[in-house]
């Protein structure tokens, strides 16, 4: 996957869905078998959990997002406050899943760049 469209492939509506993990993969892939980069080292479990937890926070934000514009359209004041407790608390839990990704991400990211740094300082065959 080239790297523009690693990229691009977050913002195309239903691309975004599974493509950015597919470029995780072979990004984990072509650090840690540098050789042919297409051997069967897969990412840890961990790059499922970040996954997961990633569209978990931003279906969680979007959730919260389209109550917050329902309480914004709406004058009611009993629909205001029964809507913007849970928009509140949705908000929240959105906020601790994308955190939860990130500290899932970190490890990869990490072990990668150990990789991309070995392969670099790697003697010339």
């Amino acid at each position: 996957m080239p790297p523009a469209w690693a990229v691009a492939y977050n913002f195309i509506p239903w691309m975004s869905f599974w493509k950015p993990y597919f470029a995780m993969r072979q990004l984990w892939r072509g650090s840690l078998d540098p050789e042919n980069g297409k051997g069967r080292i897969d990412p840890p479990n961990l790059a499922i959990a970040w996954w997961v937890a990633w569209l978990a926070g931003g279906t969680l934000y979007s959730i919260a997002s389209a109550m917050m514009d329902a309480l914004a359209r709406s004058g009611d004041w009993p629909f205001y406050f029964n809507t913007y407790v849970p928009a509140l608390w949705m908000s929240i839990a959105a906020t601790i899943v994308t955190l939860l990704s990130v500290i899932c991400l970190l490890p990869i990211v990490r072990q990668i760049a150990k990789a991309q740094d070995a392969m670099l300082l790697a003697p010339a065959a």
